[in-house]
């Protein structure tokens, strides 16, 4: 027995450090979803577990993805044509994090009351988002105010979203500092943090900082693809869709 044991504790070593080395190098599941605006596959409804089957009698042309995030449904609109693009993404706000995969659903316009964009689903569900998220914070410029919400995904990378006024995102993307500033101090890990005010030209990617002293402190940022992710950043964090 001791003779057998002795030579089966490398055999168990080596099973334990290969398992280990394995489940290091799998994907994660993706924490963050980025909506492409020129997607990189065929449209097709219901082919994946984010589009939604068409809905019956609805206007036939648009194809619904969602993605729950924190709190936030995430709802992309897609055009079902040859000229494919994202047309909307809408953040809506879904704390009980109610799931509606594989539901068909269409897009729906409420003008009369404000709400403007929305999902409908096949159970009657009909959501809207009014608003931006709640942690979204007003920066820009006096001619172009707008809202900026974001994350810290993975060291000086940031998921980036820009609303105005609603709850309909003009911009979302993942970005980091152009001359490697340490973005951290300004922006910490998120914007539902106590952070200092910003202002900003998002669509010049700029980012100003006001100091006590009054010193203008600026950062330029660089929207990130999934082809220039370093190798260091961790396999299958952010999905890129579709």
């Amino acid at each position: 027995m001791p003779i057998l044991r002795r030579l089966l504790t490398p055999a168990v070593v080596l099973i334990l450090l290969t398992a280990t080395f394995c489940s290091a190098s799998e994907p994660m599941p993706p924490k963050y979803h980025i909506f492409r605006t020129w997607p990189q596959t065929t449209i097709k409804p219901g082919e994946t577990p984010y589009s939604h089957p068409l809905l019956k009698g609805g206007r036939g042309y648009v194809v619904v993805f969602s993605v729950q995030e924190e709190d936030m449904l995430k709802v992309a609109f897609y055009y079902n044509d040859d000229d494919t693009a994202c047309s909307t993404l809408l953040y809506i706000s879904n704390p009980e994090r109610r799931s509606f995969a594989g539901m068909a659903a269409d897009a729906t316009y409420d003008t009369e009351h404000g709400k403007e964009f929305g999902v409908r689903f096949e159970d009657g569900t009909t959501l809207y988002a009014p608003l931006p998220p709640s942690d979204a914070c007003p920066s820009g410029t006096r001619e172009w105010m707008y809202e900026m919400r974001w994350r810290r995904v993975y060291g000086n990378y940031y998921l980036i979203t820009v609303f105005r006024g609603m709850g309909k995102a003009v911009r979302e993307e993942l970005m980091t500092e152009r001359d490697n500033k340490d973005l951290r101090p300004l922006l910490g890990d998120s914007s539902a943090e106590e952070h200092p005010k910003i202002w900003g030209a998002i669509t010049t990617n700029k980012l100003v900082y006001i100091d006590p002293q009054g010193n203008h402190i600026r950062y330029r940022l660089v929207p990130v693809e999934e082809k220039d992710l370093p190798p260091d950043f961790p396999k299958g964090l952010v999905r890129w869709l579709p």
